[in-house]
């Protein structure tokens, strides 16, 4: 028994037809998938004017002299509190403490 080519039986207009719509499903399905890499939701979202990095930047949060990381990475979680899926606002905040304590020792260690 041997098996037959399933575009045996197809035209050339009828196969471009076919790859156009496989095309077409394909990017559909790559647009509804959320960008969780590039713009998470649960940070804003791309369209987002206060998106968290983009609010983080505006503010110079990332330029503030040796404080900047941990200035960004609390004002990351307080954003997320509540919003990112499976993760607890309680945890998040408590993270955001932690980074801002850092930031004050930081600073206090400095005067």
């Amino acid at each position: 028994m041997s098996c037959s080519d399933p575009w045996d039986n197809e035209t050339t207009a009828e196969r471009a037809e076919i790859q156009r719509l496989a095309d077409e499903a394909i990017v559909r399905l790559q647009l509804s998938k959320p960008d969780n890499v590039n713009n998470p939701g649960h940070y804003g979202g791309a369209d987002n004017p206060h998106e968290h990095w983009k609010c983080a930047q505006a503010w110079g949060l990332v330029d503030t002299p040796k404080i900047g990381a941990w200035l960004y990475n609390a004002s990351k979680y307080i954003c997320r509190a509540g919003k990112k899926d499976g993760a607890s606002p309680i945890e998040d905040l408590r993270k955001a403490i932690w980074y801002l304590d850092r930031a004050v020792k930081r600073l206090e260690e400095d005067k």
